[in-house]
């Protein structure tokens, strides 16, 4: 639990309070950026310290340090600069260049760097979404098939370092991409619960207000359909017929109202699943005339005949 509130505060720290304002779906993608900046950068160490201990090799060994230091060096952009756009294509584009220089001393289209920028389409998508990975997913594209042409063209590359070098390559490359498979996983897995429960707040501070709301309006409501019926009582003891079928207009108006508010407030008994449904005997008569005196107003108004 601690080093869970302990990493959670190392991403934030980063992320700056203008990102913060922007929604939490913004602080997520800045928290993935800092987290994903940290792995890669210290992912790129054990490479660089077998380049500088195999024989020939500390072109890769400056290539992987450099763009460690680049990549690593992403959070302090975002947090000084607030762009996530930014720091996520200079991120991405310190990698793709990684990639690019480590293939042309390697072995080319065979060499485990080209593993590692399969899942960058993923990772654009996630830090800065469907724009950016499409652009990235076109790089990765256009690299793949350069260094294809390369192949088929004669073109070869001769690794500078040795076999053993390259099968610890190997080794480490697929252990950092299960890794790295698994943390997407993981903070894929992560970001949906978090939007999860900000729905389900949403929706209880929704029900909440729909309550009170519904409660605050039947007080009046309750008011006008009791006197509605007073003065019912009164036009039939005065004998006022046309004072009576307005009155009876009121009234059922009023009632069809109350009924409305009654559902709003059972929606609540719906969501927590409580909701209980029972058959009922009603005189077919009285609902369509309680209808028609509901709807014929709007029926009139649009010149329809109801």
């Amino acid at each position: 639990m601690f080093l869970t509130q302990w990493f959670t505060a190392f991403l934030l720290w980063f992320v700056p309070e203008s990102l913060r304002e922007k929604g939490s779906g913004t602080e997520r993608q800045a928290k993935l950026l800092v987290g994903f900046s940290a792995f890669l950068a210290l992912s790129g160490i054990p490479f660089a310290f077998d380049a500088f201990n195999s024989q020939h090799n500390i072109t890769a060994g400056t290539l992987l340090l450099g763009g460690a230091a680049l990549v690593g060096a992403q959070p302090f952009v975002l947090k000084y600069w607030g762009s996530l756009k930014l720091s996520g294509h200079m991120m991405m584009g310190a990698l793709f260049a990684i990639l690019i220089g480590l293939a042309s001393i390697s072995t080319g289209m065979i060499s485990t760097s080209m593993m590692w920028a399969a899942p960058t389409p993923l990772i654009a998508v996630l830090l800065m979404g469907n724009g950016p990975g499409f652009f990235w997913t076109v790089m990765v594209s256009l690299l793949y098939t350069t260094f294809y042409a390369l192949e088929i063209n004669n073109i070869k590359f001769v690794p500078m370092n040795s076999n053993e070098s390259i099968h610890f390559d190997w080794y480490i490359s697929l252990v950092g991409l299960s890794a790295l498979v698994y943390i997407l996983s993981r903070l894929y897995e992560q970001s949906r619960r978090e939007a999860l429960d900000e729905l389900a707040e949403a929706n209880k501070a929704k029900s909440f207000y729909l309550a009170n709301m519904s409660h605050e309006i039947r007080t009046p409501l309750n008011a006008i359909i009791g006197y509605s019926e007073l003065m019912l009582e009164d036009a039939e003891e005065y004998e006022i017929p046309t004072l009576q079928e307005d009155l009876n207009k009121v009234h059922i108006s009023g009632k069809n109202l109350l009924t409305l508010i009654n559902d709003v407030l059972d929606l609540s008994k719906i969501e927590a699943g409580k909701m209980e449904v029972f058959l009922e005997d009603i005189e077919i008569n009285q609902l369509v005339e309680e209808i028609e005196v509901t709807t014929h107003p709007l029926a009139q108004k649009n010149n329809n005949t109801l």
